[in-house]
């Protein structure tokens, strides 16, 4: 049928080659799929009879500058071992997510924003002595 996508023509796209989920829904086969360069983005795609009725796309929560702010004003920062990484799995994002926020939101790079704080806190911390 022209004008008609079918589940098995689904292959044919790279990121919809294997889905990670399958379930069926109220006589509807929903499979679901993860995006290999947004890994906190999904692709549903709902159909019947090998036929695709609707495609939804889950998009990732933003994260905000709040939640970053929130790591850089802790003492995880002055961890040896802190880095964009681990940034990034406390404030429960990926590398791609936060590094955008820090740019936008802060104006800077991750390693200018980290020693920016750091700094700041190391004067407060002699200033309390």
């Amino acid at each position: 049928m022209p004008g008609v996508t079918k589940f098995s023509d689904l292959s044919k796209n790279p990121i919809l080659k294997e889905p990670v989920a399958t379930e069926k829904v109220d006589g509807y086969d929903v499979a679901t799929f993860q995006t290999p360069t947004l890994p906190d983005t999904t692709i549903q795609v709902v159909g019947a009879n090998d036929v695709v009725e609707a495609i939804m796309i889950n998009l990732a929560e933003p994260r905000s500058e709040s939640d970053a702010r929130k790591v850089f004003e802790s003492d995880e920062i002055f961890s040896t071992d802190f880095n964009m990484q681990k940034l990034a799995a406390l404030v429960s994002s990926n590398y791609n997510n936060v590094s955008q926020v820090i740019n936008e939101q802060f104006g800077k790079n991750f390693s200018q924003l980290l020693n920016e704080y750091r700094i700041a806190e190391a004067c407060r911390r002699l200033n309390d002595i």
